[in-house]
């Protein structure tokens, strides 16, 4: 992975956890992997000293650290996951779904009605069934079996009042318009969504199609989906929030629960990012992001007690 190598930050004397007081020097313009064995202090130093540094604007579990001027903003994507409530979607969590609310609520049909934004979000007051309350689903309990879930009678699983199914786009209802995938609406979102014109909207569909997420549609519940989808899923998220250049990117495995082939559309992704002028730090144990990067950084020997140190390269 190419890039070139300038000046970045300087810690020194890391001490979160077990870290002994390691000096950790980071070029910009480059990856970075961060490893070693689990309880090495990886994820200690990326989040315990860098970003908490950083968001804190001054050293936080070290002695020093300078560089931050030489980055125009950073990014952290951590590794937990977002939340998989039965409200939580695709779209919800990427923001597509307020920009289709707000294209249906400007339709003629939803202005005589008097619909606004939120009467096109799914599980909103405005917009839900009142027989499921927007869930789509009937529950029925069994006294000696977990309960049954079945799709609700009055909306037939969609979630939403009959009403708000009625204003159409292209003979789509909100309903159908969430249940397409990316790969299959790449012209309705054009056509019908600022497109290229919009500055949040625009990045978003472009990560979505490079990370290998375009089978997804918006509104596919969070609770149905992989963890290595989950974890594309944050790091389109966190990625779509950059702006220009030069930007210092944080991420603890970005590769987890991924597909070899998925790895690799994620090192495509990443050479962009790169060649972009932007900075990536990832903690990592996946030997085929550590071999496309530039600086390793390798933690340890052992784990707990026994790691915090930095292993000379061989």
């Amino acid at each position: 992975m190419n890039g070139n190598p300038r000046k970045g930050l300087s810690i020194q004397k890391a001490h979160a956890n077990n870290l002994r007081h390691i000096d950790v020097e980071i070029s910009a313009g480059i990856l970075t992997a961060i490893t070693g064995v689990s309880g090495s202090g990886k994820t200690s130093l990326l989040d315990k000293v860098i970003y908490e540094s950083l968001i804190s604007e001054r050293p936080v579990n070290c002695d020093d650290i300078q560089g931050k001027e030489h980055f125009s903003g950073f990014i952290y994507i951590e590794q937990s996951v977002p939340g998989t409530g039965h409200t939580a979607t695709v779209g919800s969590l990427l923001g597509v779904s307020d920009h289709l609310a707000r294209i249906y609520a400007a339709r003629a049909e939803s202005k005589k009605q008097g619909f606004k934004s939120s009467h096109f979000i799914s599980g909103s007051r405005d917009s839900r069934c009142v027989a499921c309350e927007g869930t789509g689903f009937s529950h029925v309990s069994m006294d000696f079996f977990n309960d049954i879930e079945t799709p609700c009678e009055r909306c037939g699983g969609t979630g939403f009042r009959d009403e708000v199914l009625d204003v159409y786009i292209e003979g789509k209802s909100i309903y159908d318009a969430l249940q397409l995938s990316f790969d299959e609406s790449v012209t309705f979102f054009e056509t019908n969504l600022p497109g290229k014109s919009d500055k949040t909207l625009h990045p978003v569909l472009q990560l979505i199609q490079k990370t290998g997420l375009g089978h997804l549609s918006p509104g596919r519940s969070l609770k149905t989906l992989s963890t290595g989808e989950l974890q594309r899923l944050k790091l389109v998220s966190g990625l779509a929030s950059k702006t220009g250049s030069n930007t210092l990117i944080l991420l603890d495995e970005p590769t987890g629960g991924l597909h070899p082939k998925d790895i690799q559309k994620l090192l495509k992704l990443f050479a962009e990012l790169i060649k972009e002028g932007n900075t990536l730090v990832c903690v990592t144990h996946e030997p085929l992001l550590m071999a496309s990067a530039q600086s390793i950084i390798e933690l340890g020997p052992g784990g707990g007690s026994q790691g915090g140190k930095i292993i000379p390269s061989s």
